[in-house]
């Protein structure tokens, strides 16, 4: 039987070709359309097309009965269990309804954080909507996951697009092994998250168990989970094996998780190199002197190891491939080595030919190896270079290996000894994090004597709403006498807008302690 979307596309191609070009025959109808169709008068050709168009788009329209198969399951949805979390109260959901709608939509990662720490759920009717906001916005959904209850994740396990957010299978290994071979890209990786954080051995196993199979793609994806949730040494065989794949972006993969992990013989493998390439020397009268001798080669096995031979565009080669291989190094081997404090190596990096490669490595490092000392050294060095690599980490990640005390200390220091310099400002953006009261004092009376200088920053212009995000709530009544218009030297629209998030923020802020 002719299907009536092959008929239309016949006609829609004798419209494009023309009547007297396409050729006269189209596909032969069966059924109601042909009955339909057969009494058409074909004298006149262009009438003839346009009258079989407007009954085939008409019977599309019109709908029909779904194909039954003997293949077609018919295995019903399991029932929705009763979803013991309260939902949030109306006058919460307005908040969310009002940013879903595109009104100070900012604030909805706060939103989706407060309510989730405070055990509520969303209301049923808002459930599809939101679902579809994490179908586009992936970095909300770890976030969005946690408000959803019983009910929205038995929701999404409903529609494909929403795998990400399905229920977890909480059932035996059989069951879940076969919902591994079985289920939708998104499907399986939400499963495998959620094994892996139950059971990281289990998890490990079924990305073996499918590995042969799966796209390239897929095993990549596959490789990072198991490197951001629960990663352990007992993954090392397999990411060991993994290193070997044919494909670049599976080898990528295995080799940044590998990087991560210091005790693996990949980690030793390039300290190894590293040695061979750093020393240091101690001298009595002038500052202690950091030697840089950078691989004259790239054997199969660095490459192997995930060093990329190819340098971006602003460093040479040989530079490329020690910032590589230092970054992998948990920054600790040198202060030990070299018995010396953080702070004295990073300034004598930073003051050799060899700074780029050496500040870089060592802030990638200290951000993969979660190095406090290192991290805090590096900042307060005056990092970054400029036209720093993709290598280098960027500020708020190097910013956020401090605990909140470090970070804030850091910034305020900048506000009071530079408060004019772009260095400044690029901190303070770094700094996306909650900010205490304290602070978030420190940095608005920085920000009211920026806005009362003449000259209008376009860094610190298109800043200015996002602070809205970090001051505290509470803190909104300090801002209603800020300078407006004329006195507001071009940051007037900024300000508008800072205010109005803040001010929305307080008043969720009354709502959610109602």
């Amino acid at each position: 039987m002719t299907s009536s979307r092959a008929i239309l596309e016949a006609v829609v191609q004798r419209a494009l070709l023309g009547t007297q070009r396409a050729s006269a025959a189209a596909a032969v109808p069966s059924g109601d359309l042909q009955s339909l169709i057969s009494r058409i008068d074909a004298s006149n050709a262009e009438r003839a097309l346009l009258s079989s168009a407007a009954i085939v788009s008409s019977y599309e329209l019109a709908g029909r009965l779904p194909t039954s198969s003997s293949n077609a399951s018919t295995i019903a949805p399991a029932a929705l269990e009763a979803d013991d979390r309260p939902e949030a109260s109306a006058g919460v959901a307005r908040f969310l309804t009002t940013m879903l709608g595109g009104v100070n939509d900012e604030v909805l990662r706060e939103w989706l954080t407060v309510v989730a720490a405070r055990g509520w759920r969303v209301p049923t009717p808002m459930l599809p909507v939101l679902l579809d906001v994490g179908q586009g916005a992936t970095y909300l959904r770890e976030l969005i996951i946690g408000v959803l209850g019983q009910r929205g994740r038995w929701l999404a396990a409903r529609n494909e697009q929403w795998g990400w957010a399905a229920l977890p299978m909480q059932s035996d290994d059989t069951t879940i092994r076969k919902s591994w071979e079985t289920g939708t890209p998104a499907e399986r990786a939400a499963l495998l998250r959620d094994v892996r954080a139950r059971a990281a051995g289990m998890g490990r196993e079924l990305v073996e168990s499918t590995w042969k199979e799966d796209t390239p793609a897929q095993r990549a994806e596959f490789v990072e989970i198991l490197g951001a949730v629960g990663p352990t040494i007992a993954d090392e065989a397999f990411l060991e094996a993994a290193l070997d794949d044919r494909r670049q972006e599976v080898r990528r993969a295995a080799a940044d998780v590998l990087s991560h992990m210091a005790a693996s013989a990949l980690v030793a493998r390039m300290t190894a190199r590293a040695i061979a390439s750093l020393g240091w020397k101690q001298h009595k009268v002038r500052k202690d002197e950091l030697t840089v001798e950078p691989p004259k080669e790239l054997d199969d096995a660095a490459e192997r190891d995930g060093v990329a031979r190819k340098a971006p565009t602003g460093i040479g080669e040989r530079a490329w491939w020690l910032a590589q291989i230092i970054a992998c190094v948990p920054p600790a081997v040198w202060s030990e080595r070299w018995s010396a404090a953080p702070e004295a190596i990073v300034a004598a990096a930073a003051s050799g030919d060899w700074s780029k490669p050496l500040v870089e490595g060592f802030a990638a490092a200290s951000v993969s190896h979660d190095d406090p000392a290192w991290a805090e050294a590096i900042l307060r060095g005056g990092y970054p270079h400029d036209k720093p690599t993709p290598l280098a980490p960027k500020l708020d990640a190097l910013l956020r290996v401090l605990d909140v005390r470090q970070r804030e200390a850091l910034v305020a220091k900048s506000l009071r000894d530079a408060p004019q310099s772009d260095e400044t400002i690029a901190l303070v953006a770094a700094a996306d994090h909650m900010w205490t009261e304290q602070f978030a004092d420190d940095a608005l009376r920085w920000l009211r004597k920026r806005i009362a200088g003449k000259e209008t920053h376009w860094h610190l212009r298109e800043l200015i709403p996002r602070l809205a995000l970090r001051v505290p709530a509470r803190l909104a009544a300090a801002t209603e006498q800020w300078p407006t218009g004329d006195d507001a030297h071009g940051y007037d629209r900024a300000l508008d807008r800072f205010i109005s998030i803040l001010t929305y923020r307080r008043e969720l802020a009354v709502e959610l302690d109602r």
